[in-house]
């Protein structure tokens, strides 16, 4: 197993199918905050909540991928092994003996795909997910959304050539939800417009169907050549596994999200960020702000948070769930948050409770301005209505003193 290319540590499965990690002796960074740099062997239940979290979750596209390679869906080991050639962050998996190019920097080499073949390719995602094989493309993506990783350069789709890290996460239309994309383009547009730190996304409409290209926040281009940033999601640096990553099956809550933070460097900045991102999640209806949702960036000399991303109003969507992947006070439900609640939230988290109001009141009064200048908004005239809808009756708990 290799971070950045260079040796970091050895992932085995044992006779009993257990898995086992270990870091070389010479390991200088330590691959999560939840296996620090040690002598000691990391044994099964953390090696699984960590490097399970490299892996789709569908269990359809888990079946085809273990169809495609010969192994067990339920083999992580296995999986990753066949798949995790390129991984979010900056971890790849090899057999020992493998001959890999120890460059930090990449050219961007690969196939180009027009648009008549990636129609093709996104149509039979299904049957191929990740686009895995193609130009013997080997890499997995986290995540229950059917997805795939390419390359953007000079606005042209490419499947890169065999090692080169990929730049964009290419998200199709649902094909229930049918205008998924939009409704996530539209999110991500208002929370940068306000001030949220989230990567760049492009709304493609190559053909019929229109799709999404999201920058990867732990890839950098510079002067054409690219590199990997490490990264892990929340879940994996709390040793929980991605199959409770809600909170009312297991998965970490919002104290343990706030634990979490004050690890990073500048934690009341990093607080701050991620109070501004629960309340914009409130506001405009992200139920599914679950643990393998938010993410930390392992940079060279520090930890911080990474761009926010999966930004989605899931709650217009009426066969969606309706409860908060995590609870705010006692409730996960949005109608339920009360003044009570809120002021709950805030004591919880030690925030002071006058300031969360005011930021509140100021992020749905800058969500508002951005869906009055109808030029800016596309493709949403349904879900424009039901956020200012939402927002209003958000804003109108606030000031409810009902106890729940």
């Amino acid at each position: 197993m290799r971070l950045n290319q260079k040796p970091i540590g050895t992932l085995v499965q044992t006779a009993t199918g257990k898995k086992e990690f270990f870091y070389s002796k010479d390991a200088l960074h330590p691959i999560s905050l939840s296996m620090p740099l040690c002598n000691e062997v990391y044994k099964d239940i953390v090696c699984e909540s960590f490097f399970g979290g490299y892996l789709p979750e569908h269990p359809e596209v888990k079946m085809i991928i273990g169809k495609k390679y010969g192994i067990s869906p339920n083999n992580t080991f296995s999986m990753l092994k066949a798949i995790g050639g390129d991984c979010a962050g900056a971890l790849s998996f090899h057999d020992p003996d493998d001959v890999i190019d120890e460059s930090l920097t990449f050219e961007i080499t690969g196939k180009e795909i027009d648009a008549h073949e990636l129609e093709r390719m996104i149509d039979q995602l299904k049957l191929n997910p990740l686009f895995l094989g193609i130009n013997n493309l080997r890499l997995s993506l986290a995540g229950f959304q059917d997805k795939a990783a390419v390359c953007l350069w000079d606005n042209k789709v490419i499947i890169p050539s065999p090692g080169i890290p990929t730049t964009h996460i290419l998200k199709p239309t649902h094909p229930v939800l049918n205008d998924l994309a939009e409704n996530e383009y539209l999110i991500m547009r208002i929370a940068k417009q306000i001030g949220i730190n989230v990567p760049e996304v492009i709304l493609r409409n190559d053909f019929k169907k229109p799709f999404l290209l999201v920058t990867r926040y732990d890839r950098v281009i510079e002067e054409g050549r690219i590199s990997r940033v490490h990264q892990e999601d929340f879940c994996q640096a709390l040793a929980i596994s991605g199959r409770y990553k809600y909170q009312n099956e297991g998965g970490p809550g919002f104290n343990q999200c706030y634990e979490l933070i004050n690890k990073l460097y500048l934690p009341a900045v990093e607080k701050l960020k991620f109070t501004e991102l629960v309340v914009f999640n409130v506001l405009i209806g992200n139920m599914d702000a679950h643990g393998k949702n938010f993410s930390i960036l392992h940079k060279p000399d520090h930890v911080c948070l990474t761009p926010f991303y999966d930004l989605v109003s899931t709650k217009f969507y009426e066969n969606l769930s309706q409860k908060m992947a995590m609870k705010i006070g006692k409730t996960y439900k949005t109608e339920e948050l009360t003044r009570i609640q809120w002021e709950k939230f805030s004591k919880e988290i030690q925030y002071s409770f006058s300031s969360l109001c005011k930021l509140i009141e100021k992020t749905a009064e800058k969500i508002s301005l951005f869906l009055d200048k109808k030029d800016d908004v596309v493709h949403a005239g349904p879900l424009v209505d039901y956020l200012r809808n939402h927002i209003d009756k958000q804003i109108k708990l606030l000031y409810q003193q009902t106890r729940w």
